[in-house]
């Protein structure tokens, strides 16, 4: 059978599936395995992968996907075949000059930089605390490693790689190094930490650095040029954009959209005033708008004031999205917590409030209201905002707190799951017991993670990954239990692993051609990464169909196009 053939009658299989399942808007879900233990290794003859994903929830092995539908991880080789040793036995791959699946990194390769180092320490990266892989869509790269002198048997400084000037992959900042070859004792001095790096499309990266200089410890955000310099964006001190007479404290970690535009909050102090925070978005001229300042009236809410807030998110338009407390407000100490709330901005500075505690909210139980909301919350380019947070529900002792995932609703917000909510698809019974930070893409989609609680008799006891629509309808997309081939063997999955519940620059990698990537462990042993992929139903008829189905092919195909990938696999709810 031809590769078309093949490919056709799958796809009349998995939709003869959805339509048993779930009716014809049921999606479908297919499964690339991109690399697994015991399997062969790009750019690497003879050797096989001993390991990928890490069995730790403190890691970063997960991979991570550009806007393109490009991939790149972290894995180590078993010593021995290929003539691996020791010394270089980690490394990472992702797409090469061709769009192919490449060798990009390796231990023990030396990388440039003034002065170049080695890269000595790439897995498992418990060790490298920025053990992060950024990708963007011109398949340039961002990663960290333990960096040691090319003459050195030891020692060595965390540091963070990537294009830089001409090069695809240099170094740009290693802890215990000088950031730059500037000569002002307020900003020169080696590196005390570094954190927070996010990487444009432009191959820029914004990162936060504390230097130690010979007045103490500087505080700031930095990013790196075109040209391949590495140059200040705002240190503590300086003047805070918006707010007389207050001075940045302790700039927060950097957002980016993929075109640029930066967001950050930073704590702000002036002579005899009290701490307040601010939130500050870039301007087209290269400088900074203060978006919001706590202790000014909160918008939507009479009465109340911005209290604390956390850290925002931006998109193409320089909107930004935030969590943020709120005080005081009567309806919420009623409820005997915290008053959270999520607001969306304009770079004008003009604040929509989307949802705050007590506030009835879409798709969840009668009598719910929104509780609160974790610090971290995406906003896509068209201002769609998803996070994880709490609902109260009525309970048999009155009002409980339960998790729950939130994504794009008709009025801002709706529940898409909630912590004790039977899970859509699956046997009743099977509830939803942890969840994790989801992700969005520009479609309104959301992907997220849930840890499963089994009723007798079901014994399963995992995760599983779940799919939300742009109108919300919610379907399980691959758990624990489940099989898969890799390597022409079927294995049955006991472990997902998937991206990242902490922010770490990487924050798009659900693309929207409905691809995202993930990790996954077998029974008996052995692990894998993989790309899954949503096929979404065609609209019923008429010009929006076709306009959706050629855009939906279109971007698979090109996705398709730019890496390498082995095992496919679909499956439906």
């Amino acid at each position: 059978m031809s590769r078309s053939s093949r490919r056709s009658a799958l796809k009349a299989f998995a939709l003869g599936l959805a339509l048993l399942a779930g009716g014809a808007n049921a999606a479908t879900f297919e499964f690339q395995v991109i690399a697994y233990s015991g399997g062969p290794v790009p750019g690497v003859p003879g050797a096989v992968f001993a390991q990928l994903s890490y069995p730790s929830q403190s890691s970063e092995t997960y991979p991570t996907l550009s806007s393109r539908g490009a991939v790149s991880f972290r894995g180590q080789l078993a010593v021995g075949p290929g003539g691996v040793t020791a010394n270089d036995d980690g490394g990472i791959w992702g797409p090469g000059p061709d769009g192919a699946l490449s060798l990009l990194v390796r231990e023990g390769q030396l990388v440039s930089g003034t002065p170049p180092a080695a890269c000595v320490y790439l897995y498992p990266p418990l060790a490298v605390r920025p053990g992060l892989l950024l990708l963007n869509a011109r398949d340039q790269l961002v990663f960290g490693c333990v960096f040691r002198p090319p003459d050195a048997t030891s020692g060595g400084g965390l540091g963070l790689a990537g294009p830089l000037g001409g090069s695809s992959a240099a170094i740009f900042a290693i802890e215990g190094s000088p950031l730059s070859e500037e000569t002002n004792p307020y900003v020169a001095g080696p590196v005390d930490l570094l954190g927070g790096p996010v990487l444009d499309d432009l191959g820029r990266v914004t990162f936060m650095a504390y230097i130690h200089t010979v007045f103490g410890t500087l505080e700031g955000l930095w990013r790196t040029s075109s040209e391949g310099a590495v140059e200040p964006l705002v240190l503590s001190g300086d003047a805070a954009p918006g707010i007389p007479n207050m001075h940045i404290s302790v700039p927060g970690a950097p957002s980016t959209s993929r075109n640029g535009d930066l967001a950050f909050s930073s704590t702000v102090r002036g002579s005899g005033l009290e701490q307040r925070e601010g939130v500050w978005v870039s301007d087209e001229a290269g400088g900074w708008l203060l978006v919001l300042r706590t202790g000014e009236a909160a918008a939507g809410a009479p009465g109340a004031t911005y209290q604390d807030v956390d850290r925002p998110d931006v998109n193409v338009q320089r909107q930004t999205a935030f969590a943020v407390s709120l005080g005081p407000l009567a309806d919420c100490d009623t409820l005997g917590g915290p008053c959270d709330a999520v607001y969306r901005a304009d770079p004008s500075g003009t604040e929509a409030l989307i949802v705050r505690t007590g506030v009835a909210v879409e798709g969840t139980d009668p009598g719910a209201v929104f509780a609160t909301s974790d610090p971290e919350v995406l906003i896509n380019d068209f201002g769609m905002v998803a996070f994880k947070g709490t609902v109260f529900v009525p309970g048999a002792a009155g009002l409980e707190e339960k998790g729950a995932v939130f994504g794009p609703g008709g009025f801002g917000v709706r529940v898409h799951a909630r912590v004790g909510a039977q899970a859509p698809g699956l046997p009743a019974g099977i509830l939803y017991e942890r969840l994790e930070r989801p992700l969005l893409n520009n479609r309104g989609e959301v992907v997220f993670w849930a840890q499963l609680e089994p009723a007798a008799p079901f014994t399963l006891t995992k995760g599983g990954i779940f799919f939300a629509n742009a109108s919300g309808v919610v379907q399980p997309v691959l758990r624990s239990g489940d099989w898969i081939e890799v390597g022409g063997v079927s294995r049955e999955i006991s472990q997902i692993t998937t991206w990242s519940p902490s922010n770490n620059g990487s924050r798009r990698p659900f693309d929207d051609a409905g691809e995202f990537a993930f990790s996954v462990r077998f029974t008996g042993g052995g692990d894998a990464h993989l790309i899954g992929r949503v096929r979404r139903p065609p609209p019923a008829c008429g010009l929006g169909a076709e306009i959706a189905i050629a855009l939906s092919a279109s971007s698979f195909r090109s996705a398709r196009a730019r890496r390498a990938r082995t095992g496919v696999a679909s499956r439906t709810a």
